[in-house]
């Protein structure tokens, strides 16, 4: 018998039917994403409340929030976890460690969550799995205490993009985004240094860059210029957010924003409620301020002297400076976190109000000048507001969030969800 096979086909094989063969992982990806996109456009889903299970308002408030983004539904829904492994496992060639595992199971907890809120067949679901999944990975929400919702929305985000990150070498806009700016600011260091851009590119191209389809989604990157008023040296450092912290400014810092960046960085808030037009009327409250009035403020210098002196390289020494912040990178969603609670002596609320747009906020005027007209779409329009109620020592959430389907407008209190109109949104 010979040991070559033959190619020819016996005359009777050829007239069998033959069965096509079922790739089943592709078959289930496939299942997975036909049931997403049902789910995606389903005009009676979500719309359900979540049960309190013990002072979980903060984390209720904050998950009906992002399961309503449209960038996060679109992506999440579906989303296959197993198919993700496997590929994870294939490519890092290494087994999956306890604490990346753990984290999955977060993620895999938060898919579910969202795919029974956007079924539309339940009214309350009980979110007992992300609850566990949360005590058991962060210490901080063990014992069902009270929380910031931010914090909550950090750990959540930052855990998911752990379980999720991968790594693998740039793009080229990934890597033009990445390290502009780095480039601007080193290119003086470089040159002293005597290396030049070709080896500044070398050095990229070996450089492994992580990412995940939630800083996709939520990574931006903050620029700050501190300038030492001894020397005029200037250094730059860039760094990465998924959240802005705005803090709500005082009159003195007020005139500072007005004369550092003109008239147009103090625009009139959208009209307030009759409640607060009496309220401000008789000196009981503040007049409203703009949420771009805020974002002006954070762009504006700050001083570093006295306890808080900067080091600066050139000096060799501690010297007076200020620093000036602005972006280089907008986020595809944009989380933003008002700054409401006060720890100085005694803790306390500020209790100004802040007016938003619930559409087409630009985010232009506070792009670095050097990049300000490279940007194409910088424009925002809301999809979620979380908003507290009460003091220091305790209180309650609650979020507004819209629909992308019927582009209606919900109030979420825990396990209740009702309609509410945009303008009720906007007296937030």
């Amino acid at each position: 018998m010979s040991g070559q096979i033959s190619d020819s086909v016996p005359e009777e094989d050829t007239k069998r039917p033959i069965k096509k063969k079922i790739n089943k992982p592709q078959a289930h990806a496939a299942a997975i994403q036909q049931y997403a996109a049902k789910l995606y456009r389903n005009h009676d889903g979500g719309k359900a409340g979540l049960a309190n299970l013990g002072n979980t308002c903060f984390l209720n408030a904050s998950l009906q929030a992002l399961m309503h983004c449209p960038p996060i539904v679109g992506m999440f829904l579906g989303f296959d976890i197993g198919q993700f492994q496997e590929a994870k496992r294939l490519r890092d060639r290494e087994p999956m460690t306890k604490a990346v595992a753990r984290k999955l199971r977060l993620v895999r907890c938060f898919i579910d969550l969202m795919r029974r809120i956007w079924t539309g067949k339940y009214s309350v679901c009980a979110p007992k799995e992300i609850v566990g999944t949360i005590m058991d990975l962060y210490r901080a929400f063990q014992n069902y205490g009270q929380h910031d919702s931010q914090e909550f929305i950090r750990c959540l985000l930052n855990g998911m993009h752990e379980a999720l990150t991968i790594k693998a070498k740039p793009s080229n806009a990934v890597e033009q985004s990445t390290n502009a700016e780095s480039d601007r600011s080193s290119a003086a260091d470089a040159e002293a240094r005597g290396t030049g851009r070709k080896e500044r590119k070398r050095k990229r191209k070996d450089k492994l860059v992580e990412y995940s389809l939630v800083s996709d989604l939520f990574e931006g990157t903050l620029r700050s210029d501190v300038t030492c008023e001894n020397c005029g040296n200037i250094s730059t450092t860039c760094e990465s957010f998924f959240d802005l912290s705005l803090e709500i400014p005082k009159e003195p810092e007020l005139k500072r924003v007005q004369r550092e960046r003109g008239e147009n960085a103090l625009p009139e808030a959208p009209q307030p409620s009759m409640f607060s037009m009496i309220t401000n009327f008789v000196g009981l409250t503040s007049q409203p301020l703009a949420l771009e009035t805020l974002l002006h403020t954070f762009c504006t210098s700050s001083d570093l002297n006295n306890a808080n002196q900067y080091r600066c390289e050139a000096c060799n020494q501690k010297v007076d400076a200020s620093k000036v912040l602005s972006l280089t990178r907008l986020p595809e969603v944009l989380c933003i976190h008002i700054k409401r609670f006060s720890y100085h002596l005694y803790g306390s609320k500020v209790g100004r109000q802040v007016l938003f747009k619930l559409q087409d906020l630009d985010m232009r005027p506070y792009l670095h000048p050097s990049i300000r007209e490279e940007f194409v779409s910088t424009r925002y329009d809301l999809y979620g507001v979380v908003r507290h109620s009460g003091g220091l020592s305790g209180g309650h959430y609650v979020s507004c969030a819209k629909s992308h389907v019927t582009g209606r407008w919900f109030l979420f209190d825990d396990r209740s969800c009702q309609a509410i109109t945009p303008e009720s949104v906007a007296s937030q």
